[in-house]
């Protein structure tokens, strides 16, 4: 007959240790995942915060000075164009900002009615 000897329970045995370190690996490339995610998502923030800024910069632009007329134009990483026509004495501008971001092209617009 075989007995079991639980007198000797004194340290772990080389499978425990190894699943503990299994679990402990895994935990960290799940924390260094959701870092590496968060990181990204405030990056894409921060861009789109600014173009947002240059948009609202062009558009200020038209609201105070009246113009809206302009060609595409580059401010740093973003391109900003502006659209205007006016009917019935309603001036219409739309100001479009693009940028490239993870090789994937992003846009913010604004647009207003300005009565003439």
């Amino acid at each position: 007959m075989f007995y079991l000897n639980t007198n000797n329970s004194e340290g772990l045995t080389l499978i425990e240790v190894l699943i503990s370190i299994v679990i402990l690996v895994i935990g960290i490339f799940a924390v260094m995942s959701m870092l590496s995610s968060a990181v990204k998502g405030n990056a894409e923030v921060r861009k789109m915060t600014r173009a947002l800024n240059v948009a609202e910069a062009k558009m200020d632009e038209f609201l105070y000075n009246g113009n809206c007329s302009g060609q595409n134009k580059k401010q740093g990483m973003f391109e900003w164009s502006r659209v205007f026509f006016t009917m019935n004495g309603v001036s219409h501008c739309k100001v479009v900002v693009t940028w490239s971001s993870y090789g994937e092209e992003k846009n913010v617009a604004l647009e207003t009615l300005r009565n003439e």
